[in-house]
């Protein structure tokens, strides 16, 4: 979840995730708007394998009017 505060919407919205080793294992598009964004991600990788417990980073890009926005966070997968 994320709030985004901007005064349009961006064209386009991908989240990348990666391992701790810098390894990509998912990418996850979803349209965001302006204000409170909930993306959903069924915690697979690109092979559809689910991820194990562990801590990982992703990579928020949001796209728009000629500009791009990034974020890196850390993601913590705990079942």
């Amino acid at each position: 979840t994320f709030d985004l505060f901007a005064p349009d919407a961006p064209q386009s919205c991908v989240i990348k995730i990666f391992t701790v080793a810098g390894r990509h294992i998912k990418d996850v598009k979803s349209p965001a708007r302006v204000g409170f964004n909930q993306i959903y991600w069924d915690g697979k990788d690109n092979d559809g394998e689910t991820i194990a417990n562990g801590i990982y980073l992703y990579k928020l890009i949001l796209e728009g009017n000629g500009k791009t926005e990034t974020s890196i966070q850390k993601l913590a997968i705990l079942k």
